[in-house]
């Protein structure tokens, strides 16, 4: 696409300077547009970390988020927990333990309820 746009610019840059060379114009404006889309990736990587829930763990790396953005607008992340900041034993649903996710600069926040994180334009 941009291959495209530059070597049209360029074929019509040189035909406007070859048509105001003949006139002995010696200034000119060539004004060239473009607009690039909006495109918004996050991907997460998994630490692979065994847990010990028994003697329990703290502060334990599990997974990085990595967002890229570049909406003129900014963007939003939002982190939800299917059961509401708790891991249930799978063999026993009334084993649940208590977690709190670290993210950006938000500090041991339990995901009770979702976590919304917005990004402003400034972030784009």
């Amino acid at each position: 696409m941009f291959k495209k746009i530059a070597t049209a610019a360029t074929v019509t840059a040189a035909l406007f300077v070859a048509g105001h060379a003949q006139a002995a114009d010696t200034s000119s404006t060539l004004k060239i547009n473009g607009s690039v889309a909006s495109v918004c990736t996050v991907s997460i990587e998994d630490m692979s970390q065994t847990l010990n829930l028994v003697a329990g763990a703290n502060k334990t790396v599990v997974g990085k988020i990595t967002e890229t953005c570049n909406a003129p607008s900014g963007y939003t992340i939002r982190i939800a927990s299917a059961n509401a900041g708790k891991l249930v034993n799978a063999a026993n649903a009334n084993a649940k333990v208590d977690y709190t996710v670290d993210y950006d600069q938000r500090q041991n926040t339990a995901l009770n309820s979702e976590l919304v994180q917005n990004y402003g334009n400034t972030q784009a």
